[in-house]
């Protein structure tokens, strides 16, 4: 089976928004057959990378921020969410809920 490194490496990172980095390296090994230690290695270089490029036409900034939001919601914080959003974008209020609701719905976040 081959491996498209790319493909695989942005999984890899959706995995990390979601779910976390240990979620990220248990797909990296077991994609590749590599042990944990290594795994370990490539994905915490991976997130040092992407920091430093864009991903899917987002800035480090803009994931940081997403991510931060992320972990709002799933703290049920939804308020302090939007009003991240809103401070950090000078959107507007419905903007901000919007941004919020559509990453509640994008992660299953219920």
């Amino acid at each position: 089976m081959t491996i498209n490194i790319k493909e695989l490496d942005e999984q890899i990172l959706k995995t990390w928004r979601v779910t976390g980095i240990i979620n990220a390296i248990y797909l990296y090994a077991r994609t590749t057959d590599t042990k944990l230690s290594d795994s370990v290695v490539y994905v915490e270089n991976l997130l040092k990378d992407q920091s430093k490029t864009p991903l899917e036409n987002e800035t480090a900034m803009e994931i940081c921020l997403e991510d931060d939001i992320i972990i709002l919601i799933k703290e049920e914080r939804k308020l302090e969410a939007v009003k991240l959003y809103i401070d950090k974008t000078n959107c507007s209020l419905i903007q901000g809920k919007n941004y919020v609701d559509a990453l509640t719905e994008k992660f299953f976040i219920a």
